[in-house]
């Protein structure tokens, strides 16, 4: 049936992995660990800008479903129109071509138009 006795060169083989291992270990606990003290790296550096104000002048301070809808208020005159424009195409159904207008929906699609998918203004959930 099965070999019990633990003799032979099988014993010695496994006595050497189990010492080996046994050895390692702690070599490899001790390199992963830092020391504890100081280290010669830099410290990170403090942020520049308030988690608020991240976006700087871009900022927009609402925090309501329709925030993705605000134009940022620093936007130029020709950036703002490109900005409501978007909003408007954001909300239009498309058709498959050819159709008179907005035939820009290809052979393979999620939905009828960007709003469809992505909800309150690309949102999707209020916060």
């Amino acid at each position: 049936m099965y070999k019990t006795d633990e003799t032979g060169p099988g014993i010695f083989r496994r006595l050497f992995y189990i010492f080996v291992l046994s050895a390692l270990c702690p070599v490899f606990f001790l390199a992963s660990c830092d020391g504890g003290g100081s280290s010669d790296a830099s410290p990170e550096p403090e942020p520049t800008a308030e988690p608020v104000r991240a976006g700087g002048d871009t900022s927009v301070y609402n925090r309501t479903s329709f925030a993705f809808e605000v134009p940022a208020s620093n936007l130029s005159e020709e950036s703002l129109i490109k900005h409501l424009n978007g909003d408007i195409t954001f909300g239009d159904v498309f058709v498959t071509p050819p159709a008179p207008r907005n035939p820009g929906l290809g052979p393979l699609f999620n939905n009828v138009s960007c709003e469809s998918c992505h909800i309150k203004d690309g949102r999707g959930q209020p916060v």
